[in-house]
C-alpha cells in the first residue's frame, strides 16, 4: 500500500529541495518549500514575501541551530515524526525551533517530554540549567524543576522496611496485601503456633501473621510478629533527603530556598 509518510521521509533523507538552510558549524540542509510553508506560518510568510530568502533560495540560521536539531524539526514538518529521545540540550533546541516557527502542537509535545524527564535530581538540574537560558518560553519547565527540588530537599516521609527489603511488601501489615501471593489457608484449620507460608518470610513470621491471628482469636505462638519491619506497628523510619540544599549548584539554590517558603 502507498505510504505518503515514507515518501516524505525519503525526500528529507535525500537532501533535495529548492531552499538551502545554512546551519551551525558550516552544515546545511536542503528542504522543499511547498512542504514547509504549509506547516508553519513563519515559513509561509517568508517564502511568499519579497524577502531575500525566496529570491536567493537560502535561509541563514548558521548562528542559531544545529543540523541535528533542525533535521529533527524538519522530520516533524515532513512526516509528523516526534522526537522520543532524552538528550536534554537537543530537546531544548527543538523546542526553540518550534517556538520560532510557530508549530504549536509539536512545541507542546516537546515541552511535555522535557517535563516528563524530571524524575531525579541530576536530570532535573540539567533541565533547570537549560530552562534558565530561554526566559518565558521555558518558565513552566523551570517551575516544575523547582517543585521537584523543593520536595527533594525535604526529609522524606515515613518509610517501611519493605522499601529496602529484598522481599518487598512481605513483612508488614499495611503493605503485605499489595504483594502478589497465593491465598493463605483458612484460619479455621490452624493449630496453635502454626503459620501459613503466605505470612512468613524466610521462615520467620511476619507482623501481619500475628495481627491476623489475634483478630481471629488465636494465640500468636512462640514467635511474635516481626514488628521492627512493620510500617504499622514497628519503629518509625524516616529516609534521608534526596539532596541537601547546600549541595545544589549556585544558579538554583536561591530559587529553591525561596520556593520552600
Amino acid at each position: 500500500m502507498f505510504d505518503l509518510s515514507t515518501v516524505y521521509k525519503e525526500l528529507l533523507a535525500s537532501d533535495e529541495g529548492d531552499i538551502r538552510v545554512k546551519l551551525k558549524d558550516g552544515k546545511q540542509l536542503n528542504i522543499i518549500s511547498f512542504l514547509i510553508k504549509n506547516r508553519s506560518p513563519i515559513f509561509k510568510t517568508m517564502l511568499e514575501s519579497s524577502m531575500q530568502e525566496p529570491a536567493t533560495g537560502v535561509v541563514d540560521l548558521s548562528s542559531q541551530y544545529s543540523l541535528e536539531a533542525f533535521r529533527e524539526f524538519m522530520a516533524h514538518i515532513y512526516y509528523n515524526k516526534q522526537y522520543t529521545g532524552s538528550y536534554v540540550p537537543l530537546l531544548f533546541e527543538i523546542l526553540c525551533i518550534t517556538d520560532y516557527y510557530v508549530v504549536e502542537a509539536y512545541k507542546s509535545y516537546i515541552s511535555d517530554r522535557i517535563i516528563k524527564l524530571i524524575t531525579n535530581v541530576p536530570v532535573c538540574l540539567t533541565i533547570a540549567f537549560e530552562a534558565l537560558k530561554h526566559g518565558t518560553l521555558t518558565s513552566e519547565i523551570y517551575a516544575k524543576c523547582l517543585g521537584f527540588l523543593v520536595e527533594a530537599v525535604k526529609p522524606r516521609k515515613h518509610i517501611c522496611y519493605d522499601e529496602d527489603s529484598e522481599d518487598s511488601k512481605a513483612w508488614c501489615c499495611s503493605d503485605h496485601s499489595k504483594k502478589n501471593k497465593e491465598s493463605p489457608r483458612s484460619y479455621r484449620d490452624f493449630d496453635y503456633g502454626s503459620y501459613p507460608d503466605g505470612y512468613t518470610v524466610n521462615g520467620q513470621v511476619a507482623c501481619i501473621e500475628s495481627t491476623l491471628r489475634k483478630k481471629h482469636g488465636y494465640g500468636v505462638g512462640q514467635v511474635g510478629g516481626y514488628t521492627q519491619r512493620c510500617c504499622t506497628h514497628g519503629p518509625k523510619r524516616t529516609a534521608p533527603t534526596l539532596v541537601n540544599i547546600s549541595d545544589l549548584p549556585d544558579f538554583i539554590v536561591d530559587d529553591v530556598t525561596s520556593a520552600k517558603k
